[in-house]
């Protein structure tokens, strides 16, 4: 039976104005785990500036969550889908190797 692999994002840093606190770029990753097995990538994005009339969160209440949801719908669904399916194989790989390393001549 094949166990179930969990993701967590993790936001790395922000690259923000000083002039007003807006969040311009987000560094991340995500790590794919079935607990036993893990793989992690890591990635930046740019966030769309806010609407003129947008009320802004002040850049002391981000929490780590809202700039997740945010870097995720910057993405879109297609690419969340596509880092995860991405990492879940790695992780299946590694539980189940395909291909093998080493020199037959080394014990």
């Amino acid at each position: 039976m094949a166990e179930s692999i969990s993701f967590v994002w993790k936001i790395l840093q922000l690259d923000r104005r000083l002039v007003d606190g807006v969040v311009q770029e987000a560094h991340y990753s995500v790590k794919a785990s079935n607990g036993v097995y893990s793989k992690e990538a890591s990635g930046s994005i740019s966030l769309s500036e806010p609407d003129e009339d947008a009320e802004l969160t002040a850049y002391s209440d981000l929490t780590e969550e809202w700039v997740v949801n945010a870097i995720r719908a910057e993405l879109g669904e297609e690419q969340v889908m596509a880092i995860e399916s991405a990492l879940k194989s790695r992780v299946e790989e590694q539980a189940m190797p395909v291909i093998g390393t080493g020199l037959p001549w080394v014990g």
